[in-house]
């Protein structure tokens, strides 16, 4: 199941970057740094990390390695964009993203709680990443936007 709104796991094949910035993923924006399950303690990855990650083969073949790196590009972006403001947005998302963590398996809701979206009541959907932050701004007054 690919998550939905902005909790994507990959880069989608049409996203832009010079329009939208880098894509928001989250397992690359933030490091899960505890190793036990309970409490889940993450930090935003601030450098690009690269991890070798085993690839399963049919039995009898030698094991391949593959080099996977988890891109800091999107917290380096926030902190250009928003510069007094960014490590609040990133927190804000950050709190988000443990909570959608937290909640069945990822999938936003368990028998006792429910995850609140910021919705786009004019078009009735969740509200893309770059209006969030840009309504975050607006609410908390002094925060400095540069494009």
């Amino acid at each position: 199941n690919e998550p939905m709104g902005f909790w994507i796991e990959s880069p989608k094949e049409d996203h832009d970057d010079s329009t939208y910035g880098p894509p928001f993923i989250a397992k690359w924006a933030f490091k899960r740094v505890s190793v036990s399950n309970e409490p889940m303690v993450y930090e935003i990855r601030e450098e690009d990390e690269e991890f070798q990650n085993e690839r399963q083969m049919p039995m009898g073949m030698p094991a391949r390695w593959e080099t996977i790196t988890y891109s800091a590009a999107f917290v380096k972006h926030m902190r250009r964009k928003y510069r007094g403001k960014a490590d609040a947005l990133l927190k804000y998302l950050l709190d988000k993203y443990v909570e959608y963590q937290s909640h069945s398996s990822g999938l936003g809701y368990s028998g006792y709680s429910m995850i609140r979206k910021i919705w786009n009541e004019a078009e009735d959907r969740e509200m893309t990443l770059p209006e969030m932050c840009e309504l975050l701004v607006s609410l908390t007054g002094s925060m400095n936007s540069h494009d």
